[in-house]
């Protein structure tokens, strides 16, 4: 199955995580509903393979948020909480600014 290539495939590079986009594009201007309005297309995948996925905010263009995404294999969810919780204690550091807004001003 194509679950088990891509998670052999990160164990022989050594990657304990992927990180990708959260949606195809910023936020748009003006939206009515601030909480439906991402794609869902940038989940699927990792969804049909059984993976959790952690949506963070991780900035802000031209005014519009936007987001990353770590995706972990499957019966990891509380490894990639725990990662969750690394990265954003990273971005609130001083030397981060503030979080979400600090890292794509």
């Amino acid at each position: 199955p194509p679950a088990d290539r891509v998670r052999e495939a990160m164990d022989q590079a050594g990657v304990l995580a992927v990180l990708t986009p959260g949606a195809t594009d910023v936020a748009p201007e003006g939206a009515s509903n601030r909480w439906w309005t991402g794609d869902a297309g940038m989940q699927a995948v990792w969804t049909m393979f059984g993976w959790p996925i952690l949506s963070l905010p991780s900035g802000v263009i031209g005014g519009l948020p936007v987001g990353i995404q770590l995706v972990m294999p499957q019966g990891m969810d509380e490894s990639l909480l725990c990662l969750g919780v690394v990265l954003e204690s990273l971005s609130t550091s001083e030397a981060c600014g503030m979080w979400p807004y600090g890292a794509l001003r």
